[in-house]
């Protein structure tokens, strides 16, 4: 499993979910969640990852929008 996969899981795990177009966290309430909240559910994520896997699932999405 991917560092990207594991860190999906987690936010799977809390009820987390990442909004692509907002570059946000959202609870299942649909609540922002703070970027540091985030970052406590692996223990070597650092904002660099952080953002690398922001920066992974924009490219991601704007792959399946040209489909």
């Amino acid at each position: 499993m991917t560092r990207f996969q594991q860190f999906d899981a987690a936010l799977k795990t809390k009820g987390w979910t990442y909004d692509v177009g907002n570059e946000e966290f959202h609870t299942r309430g649909g609540r922002i969640v703070e970027c540091e909240l985030p970052l406590r559910l692996l223990p070597d994520m650092t904002l660099d990852k952080l953002a690398s896997y922001q920066d992974d699932r924009y490219d991601g999405s704007r792959k399946d929008a040209r489909k």
